[in-house]
C-alpha cells in the first residue's frame, strides 16, 4: 500500500465513522428533539385552553348560580304543612292564573293524584274552564314558568258536537278540562319555614 492509499484509506474511514456517529447520535437526538417539540406544542395548546377557561369564569359562575337557583327547592315544591294546605294554595294559584288569561272557570275541585302512596308529595286538581285560544296560550305558559313546578298531566277539550249544542263553537271558545299536579313539601321546624 502507498502512502497515498493509506491516506485514502484513513480519510474514507474516518469519514465512515463521522457517518456511523451521525447516524447513532444525531438520529435519535433529533427524533428526541422532535417528540419534545410535540408536547411543547401541545402544553402550549392546553394552556391557551386553560387561559380561555379562566377568561370565561365570570360566565361560567353566572350560569352556575342560575342552574344553582333553578334547582333551589323553594322553586321546585310548595311550603306547606300538609297535603291539603297544598291542595288549597294550587287551586287558589290556578285560579288565579286562569282568570288573569281571562277564562271561565266552571269547576275546580281537587283531583285523585297519580301516586296514590302515602309518601307521595303531589296534589292534583281537577279545573274545567272556557277560555279563547289566545288565553289557552296564557294559560300554558303561565303553567311552564311557574314557581313552585306545576306538571299539566292531562288536558281534555270538549267534543265538537257537544260544544255546538252548548252553544260555544262559533264564539270561538275552548271548552277544556285539566289536571295538573303541583309538589310539596312539609314544613319543618328544622328547615326554618
Amino acid at each position: 500500500m502507498t502512502r497515498q492509499e493509506t491516506k485514502l484509506l484513513t480519510v474514507l474511514g474516518t469519514l465512515l465513522m463521522i457517518a456511523v456517529v451521525a447516524v447513532l447520535i444525531l438520529v435519535p437526538y433529533f427524533r428526541k428533539l422532535n417528540f419534545y417539540e410535540k408536547n411543547i406544542s401541545a402544553s402550549e395548546q392546553q394552556i391557551i385552553n386553560l387561559q380561555r377557561q379562566v377568561a370565561n369564569k365570570p360566565e361560567l359562575q353566572a350560569v352556575l348560580s342560575e342552574f344553582e337557583a333553578l334547582l333551589d327547592e323553594s322553586n321546585l315544591f310548595m311550603r306547606v304543612s300538609d297535603r291539603e294546605a297544598a291542595a288549597a294554595q294550587l287551586l287558589s294559584s290556578i285560579k288565579k292564573i286562569i282568570e288573569d288569561a281571562g277564562g271561565e272557570i266552571s269547576s275546580i275541585n281537587p283531583a285523585r293524584a297519580r301516586n296514590t302512596d302515602e309518601n307521595s308529595r303531589t296534589v292534583s286538581v281537577r279545573v274545567s274552564f272556557v277560555v279563547d285560544n289566545d288565553g289557552f296560550v296564557t294559560i300554558l305558559s303561565e303553567l311552564a314558568g311557574y314557581k313552585p313546578l306545576m306538571n299539566v298531566v292531562q288536558t281534555r277539550m270538549v267534543p265538537m258536537i257537544k260544544r255546538t249544542r252548548q252553544g260555544i263553537s262559533e264564539t270561538g271558545q275552548l271548552r277544556l278540562s285539566m289536571d295538573i299536579e303541583a309538589f310539596y313539601s312539609p314544613e319543618t321546624p328544622e328547615t326554618g319555614a
